[in-house]
């Protein structure tokens, strides 16, 4: 029952923050036309990857340079990795790199280490970081929507960002037959 219930509110409250986010975006899209416009606004990531990809070829390296980019501009704990992350993954096909394991790993590599990792039992019990856990999550889903098998290496990036008792290792456990060698 706590559970459920657990379940339903955190849903509530994803959807409740996804519409917060898209709010702040789109005010910070109306007010780039303004001359007095702050750069400290959000950015938005979409709009980035389509600009890098007119800009330079839709290649390997340009994604990558996408992502050196956005970590030498954030930071690892800059915050706004949900974010980049779900703007990269909706991209990785213009890109041509939705079938790269590569790719996958530097973008889950754009989560700081160790940050997200519960340090008690009533953390480790309810979803810790729940938006960064969620996006792991659909990207983990795209990683075998389009045949990429995760390998060890995968693994431990999750196990050094998220911990090894989260939601995320069970979903990778449980969702791949096997490491890819």
């Amino acid at each position: 029952m706590l559970k459920s219930l657990f379940i339903r509110n955190s849903k509530q409250y994803l959807l409740r923050r996804e519409k917060l986010i898209y709010l702040k975006v789109f005010q910070a899209y109306q007010c780039s036309s303004k001359p007095n416009y702050k750069t400290t606004q959000p950015i938005i990531w979409d709009e980035f990857f389509q600009r890098e990809s007119e800009v330079a070829d839709k290649t390997k390296e340009a994604f990558l340079q996408c992502i050196k980019l956005f970590v030498m501009s954030r930071g690892k704990r800059g915050g706004g990795q949900v974010e980049f992350i779900n703007a990269g993954r909706n991209n990785m096909k213009a890109f041509g790199v939705h079938k790269d394991l590569d790719v996958y790993k530097e973008l889950l590599r754009v989560f700081p280490e160790g940050d997200f990792v519960p340090e008690n039992p009533l953390q480790r019990a309810f979803w810790h970081y729940p938006l960064h856990q969620e996006c792991a999550i659909k990207l983990m889903d795209a990683m075998e929507a389009n045949g990429v098998l995760p390998d060890k290496e995968i693994h431990d990036i999750m196990e050094k960002r998220f911990g090894t008792w989260v939601m995320l290792q069970k979903r990778l456990k449980g969702s791949c037959i096997g490491y890819q060698n």
